[in-house]
């Protein structure tokens, strides 16, 4: 998998929000039953996350689409947050195209929990999303 991903460029990859790798799954062995939430509750979560965005923007606009100085103006970062960022961007040498995709994902993130504000656990969570 590693050498797969190696041949892409890393501005290439950059262009990708979400890095998930998914393993075989066992049709026959045990831990199937694992229930999680429907898709019906989950279709409501994300529109209500969508009208939240609209409302913020003023607009049919969405975090992914919308000026990041908007986005960053709407919801800023805490001081803590910001430096935590920046000291895994140095860490991971990312790119600030990598750190406001991972920004507008933490963002879309904290929506999707009903969160007014960019919570950490969503800043935690963009970044697993983001590693391969």
């Amino acid at each position: 998998m590693l050498a797969y991903q190696n041949k892409l460029s890393g501005p290439l990859r950059d262009r990708f929000d979400i890095n998930l790798s998914l393993g075989p799954i066992d049709f026959n062995g045990a831990g199937n039953e694992k229930e999680g939430e429907s898709s019906r509750i989950f279709r409501k979560r994300v529109e209500d996350a969508r009208s939240r965005q609209y409302d913020r923007y003023g607009g049919e606009v969405c975090n992914g689409r919308i000026p990041y100085e908007t986005l960053l103006s709407k919801s800023p970062l805490s001081n803590a947050q910001q430096q935590s960022l920046q000291r895994i961007a140095i860490k991971k040498n990312w790119s600030n195209r990598t750190q406001i995709k991972i920004i507008r994902l933490a963002r879309t993130i904290s929506d999707l929990q009903a969160s007014p504000a960019i919570t950490d656990q969503s800043i935690c969570d963009a970044i697993k999303l983001n590693e391969v």
